[in-house]
Formats: structure tokens, sequence, C-alpha cells
């Protein structure tokens, strides 16, 4: 309102009216500027830096399931930041190995290499996928190898049963190859039974156990049966061995005869 006044009071002089006037609005054109430039410079101040662009990485498959057997399985990569790589945890680096293609681009793939498992259990890994400061974690578990308690069975002239435990990751069966064998799925066991050998000599069978594209097979070696005609002492039985063949027969007829010629 003074300023309004103090215009009007001097509006008799035209000189120094205007040259008052052009003062007033120089000195408040001066003022609103600086007030404009503090109102600038403070909301300048309060925003935050400017952040760079997220980077989104997708990963397929998410997880990996590997088989006991050496294998290779591949990871297509989508990548929004200018390079990526992947790697193998340090948990599973002795036994994965990754190697990547295109991580210069937006796509590319991930190989990733896994060695044979030789243990009894499954074990566990990552395989990390990185642009910049994102990581994507891909799980991988591999099965431990398809295992049968024997691998060999002995059984005797008349017949018996045997139970062999099965150690596998997955559904698995179990066949015989020959008649006299039967072989039976019970739970995470086989049961494998023999029927009696009335030949004089002994007979080998195999039974198959098979997992996907794993197979163990077990070899059953049955003895021949008794042969009456050849009289055996008391609580001695007759069991057929490969090893007697012709040159321990040759040796043992030559025994014979030496001792029949001392004896003499």
């Amino acid at each position: 309102m003074w300023v309004i006044l103090a215009i009007a009071g001097v509006s008799s002089f035209p000189f120094f009216s205007t040259y008052v006037v052009k003062y007033i609005y120089m000195k408040y054109y001066c003022l609103l500027s600086i007030l404009l430039f503090s109102l600038i410079a403070c909301g300048s101040s309060d925003d935050k830096e400017p952040q760079s662009e997220d980077v989104t990485i997708k990963c397929s498959p998410e997880k990996i399931e590997a088989v006991a057997q050496a294998s290779q399985y591949v990871v297509n990569v989508v990548c929004s930041g200018k390079e990526w790589t992947a790697f193998a945890s340090d948990d599973c680096s002795s036994w994965v190995k990754v190697n990547v293609m295109g991580s210069s681009s937006s796509q590319g793939t991930a190989t990733v290499i896994v060695s044979a498992h030789t243990g009894t259990t499954s074990r566990t890994g990552t395989v990390v996928v990185k642009s910049g400061a994102t990581r994507v974690s891909i799980p991988l578990t591999q099965a431990a190898p398809l295992s049968v308690s024997q691998t060999e069975l002995y059984s005797n002239s008349i017949g018996e049963s045997f139970v062999l435990s099965v150690i596998a990751s997955g559904e698995w069966n179990v066949k015989s190859n020959d008649s006299w064998i039967s072989a039976e799925k019970n739970s995470g066991e086989i049961v494998v039974t023999t029927l009696a050998n009335d030949a004089k000599i002994s007979r080998t069978g195999t039974v198959e156990v098979v997992a996907g594209a794993e197979k163990v097979t077990v070899t059953v070696i049955q003895e021949s049966a008794e042969d009456l005609d050849i009289n055996t002492p008391e609580g001695y039985r007759l069991v057929w061995h490969d090893e007697f063949n012709e040159a321990h027969l040759l040796a043992m007829i030559g025994h014979t005869r030496f001792k029949e010629q001392v004896g003499k």
C-alpha cells in the first residue's frame, strides 16, 4: 500500500515519478528473481539423484534337476542390462561348470555342465546369473545314482530267496531274464527267488533293475543238484565249481597215480 501512495505522491513530479517507478519495478524484479531462483534451488536439492534403470533378468528353466550321470542343461537368459554373466556357486563349483554365450546382448544361453555323481545321496548347488547388482539364482539338484545292496547272489540247489535294498531317486522297475529266477518289487526292496536246480551242473542268470537311463544287473549263480551216484562223507555235500577244469583233473589224476606207485 505504501508503494502505491508513494507513487501517487510523486506523480506531480514527472521526472521524479518516472525514475521512482522504474527503480521500484527493478527492485521488485530483482527480488522476485532471487525468490524464484531460491525456490528452484531448494526444489532441486530435495530431489534424489537420478537412478539407473532397474535391470531385469529372466531365466528358463528356473531350476535344474540333474540325473546322476554326467549331463548338460541349457538355460535361456533374457536380460535388460548391457552385459550379464553366469557361474556356479562355491558349494558346487567342483562338479558344475557354466559356459555363457551372448552375454553382451539381451538374450543368450548358459550351458550348465554337471559331472557324474558317485555318492549315495543327492547333492545340491546353485547357478547364478548376474548383471550389475542384479542376481538370479537357479537351484540345482543332482540325484544319487541307482544302487542295489548286492549285485551277486549264490543260491543252493534246492532254491532260496534273497532280499535286496534299492536306492533310486525316481521310479524304478525290476525284471528277471531267466525262467528259474523270480524278482518282485516290494517298496524299496527286491525279493529274488530261485527254483530248484535238478541238473548236475550249476547255472547262472541275471536280474535287471532299471531307473530311467540307469541300469544295475544282479548276477545269480545256483549250484548244481547233488549227484546221488557219488558218496560224500556225512556232513558234506558235493558242489560243482568251474575251477575244476581239465588241467586240474589231469593234475589230480597224475597225483593219484604217483601215490599208487609209491604204495607199491
